[in-house]
C-alpha cells in the first residue's frame, strides 16, 4: 500500500508542475474551472494527503538485536571493574616504602664531627642534662672549661666532651661491649680521615671495652 500512495505522491507533483504550466491540459477534468488556482489547490491537497498516508502505512523498522560479541564486550568490562575493586592498587608510596633501607645506625656521628656544641644541639636537641648542661662560671675560672652534654636514642647512649670557652668538641663517646656494633651504631668508618677512634677499655679486663671514643681530626 505505501508503494501506490508514493507513485500517486510523485504523479501529483508532476501534474502540480505541468498544471500551472499549462492549465489547458486539464480541461476535461476541471472543464470551465481549469486554471492554476484550481489545479495549484487540487493537487497541492493530494500531495499533501498521499504523503501523510505513506507516513502511517509506511512498514516499522524493527531493531537490530545486539550481537552476541558485544554482550561478552560489556560482561568482560564489568567482570574488569569488579576485578580493580577487589584487587588493591599498590600505590607509588608503598612501592617507595618497601623499596627505602632503613638506616641501621642510631647517631650520624660523622655528620656531627666538625660542627660545635651549639650546632649538635641545634640537630640533636636538648641534652640530658638539663641545669648542668654549662659549666658555671667559677668553674671556669677553676679551670674547668672541657664539659660534657649526653644523649639517648633508642636504648643507646652518647657523651659529647666540648670545650666551653671555644664550644669546640673534643671528643665524642658511645659506650658499649662491641666495637663492630658501635660503628655500626655511630655510622663509623675505621679508617676515617675526618675522625679517629679510639677504644676505651676497661680498667679491671683490658680485653674488655666500656666503648669507643671518636676524635675529630
Amino acid at each position: 500500500m505505501p508503494y501506490l500512495f508514493t507513485i500517486l505522491f510523485v504523479a501529483s507533483i508532476v501534474c502540480l508542475i505541468l498544471g500551472l504550466a499549462s492549465p489547458e491540459i486539464f480541461k476535461r477534468i476541471f472543464k470551465k474551472n481549469a486554471n492554476r488556482k484550481t489545479i495549484g489547490i487540487a493537487f497541492g491537497t493530494a500531495i499533501f494527503v498521499f504523503l501523510i498516508l505513506i507516513g502511517v502505512t509506511a512498514p516499522k523498522v524493527e531493531p537490530k538485536p545486539k550481537d552476541n560479541n558485544d554482550n561478552k564486550t560489556a560482561a568482560s568490562n564489568e567482570n574488569k571493574s569488579t576485578m580493580e575493586n577487589i584487587v588493591p592498587v599498590q600505590t607509588t608510596e608503598s612501592k617507595t616504602e618497601n623499596t627505602t633501607p632503613k638506616p641501621t645506625y642510631i647517631f650520624d656521628v660523622p655528620f656531627l664531627v666538625g660542627k660545635n656544641i651549639d650546632e649538635i644541639r641545634q640537630i640533636l636537641g636538648t641534652p640530658l642534662d638539663k641545669d648542668l648542661t654549662e659549666p658555671t662560671a667559677q668553674q671556669i675560672e677553676l679551670g674547668g672549661s672541657e664539659w660534657d652534654n649526653s644523649y639517648k636514642k633508642d636504648g643507646q647512649d652518647l657523651l659529647i666532651t666540648f670545650d666551653a670557652s671555644s664550644r669546640k668538641i673534643i671528643d665524642f663517646f658511645l659506650d658499649g661491649d662491641d666495637k663492630s656494633k658501635l660503628l655500626e651504631i655511630g655510622n663509623l668508618k675505621e679508617n676515617a680521615s675526618s675522625y679517629t677512634i679510639e677504644p676505651v677499655k676497661a680498667i679491671k679486663d683490658p680485653s674488655v671495652i666500656t666503648g669507643i671514643k671518636i676524635i675529630p681530626n
